[in-house]
């Protein structure tokens, strides 16, 4: 039944790594015009910063459509709970490979590909690679002008390993706990999450970020609240209760 989901359900992936190709195109088109039109000194690569979460996003929606449609169709075709949600469970991680798989292939093929190509577009001689942006000291009085390096600086970064494992173990966690609700308490669980959602989108910039270190309780306090409507999660699935 796996394999089978896994056809069923190919539209929605597909969907997902067009996704995170179609950004990675568009981050590199949009640096493409600004070197051949500004000529900057200095070019980032951001695909280890961006990537990742559009691939949580994606992650996020199927996580979320599986645990709601899938492993309610299962259960109309005569699967017990426990297996339907295994088959799902796989089915998600299966997911979760391949649009975090696709996202450091593509941020590895920036860091090798992209530095040449930028080179040329921006006319420079050639180019060194750093963490940080060129910034040059303000000469003494009266010493010589310090001439600028004309080579185009490529700017790298990314989330360490440990983050990627992070967002999409979240993002896959956080869309069963959405389906599951969803699917426990219907359409007053989907408007409470849209409320949730609107709240963080809308008022994120009022929070006060600066003071989350001065919290440190509030990280594992997140952590167990998210492990508990994990488990009550499962805990639902394994009872729920499927109309015909």
């Amino acid at each position: 039944m796996y394999r089978k989901l896994i056809s069923l359900c190919r539209g929605w992936l597909l969907g997902g790594l067009l996704g995170v190709a179609v950004t990675f195109a568009a981050i590199h088109l949009v640096t493409a015009v600004v070197l051949a039109a500004v000529l900057p000194d200095t070019a980032p690569t951001i695909s280890g910063y961006v990537l990742p979460v559009v691939a949580g996003v994606a992650l996020f929606i199927l996580a979320y459509s599986h645990t709601l449609s899938s492993f309610e169709m299962l259960l109309r075709f005569g699967r017990t709970r426990r297996r339907s949600l295994g088959t799902v469970l796989a089915v998600i991680v299966t997911e979760g490979y391949a649009l975090f798989g696709l996202s450091v292939l593509l941020t590895a093929l920036e860091r090798w590909a992209a530095p040449p190509l930028w080179t040329a577009l921006a006319g420079a001689p050639g180019y060194a690679v750093g963490t940080e942006g060129r910034a040059l000291p303000a000469p003494a009085p009266g010493a010589p002008m310090v001439e600028p390096d004309p080579n185009l600086l490529i700017v790298t970064g990314s989330f360490p390993w440990w983050a990627w494992l992070l967002i999409a173990l979240g993002c896959a966690v956080v869309g069963i706990i959405a389906g599951a609700l969803v699917q426990r308490l219907g359409r007053r669980a989907f408007w409470l999450l849209w409320g949730v959602w609107l709240v963080v989108i809308l008022g994120g910039n009022l929070l006060p970020w600066s003071r989350l270190p001065s919290l440190p309780w509030l990280i594992p306090v997140v952590i167990a609240a998210v492990a508990a409507l994990a488990v009550w999660s499962v805990w639902s699935l394994l009872r729920a209760v499927v109309r015909a």
